[in-house]
């Protein structure tokens, strides 16, 4: 999936087994979301916000993510390579 979410707010979204590849998700608002089976490759992760979310066999594969922010969020098996 090819998509710009750049500074959108989603409360309480769902992405089970989704493939983000070459996005631009930056500065985006994910609050309170559950996030599984999802790989992140080659995706701008600016400021993402995932607070308060769910996180279950999640990838980021060669991603940019400075300052996205974790806080108060369950993490299970995450897995960061070349993060850039």
């Amino acid at each position: 999936m090819n998509v710009n979410f750049k500074q959108y707010v989603f409360y309480q979204i769902e992405l089970i087994a989704v493939h983000f590849d070459n996005c631009d998700i930056s500065n985006t608002e994910l609050i309170e979301s559950i996030i599984q089976c999802t790989h992140f490759s080659s995706t701008k992760l600016f400021g993402t916000n995932f607070a308060q979310s769910s996180m279950m066999d999640v990838l980021f594969t060669r991603c940019f993510a400075n300052y996205s922010s974790f806080n108060y969020t369950s993490l299970k098996k995450l897995v960061f390579t070349r993060l850039l």
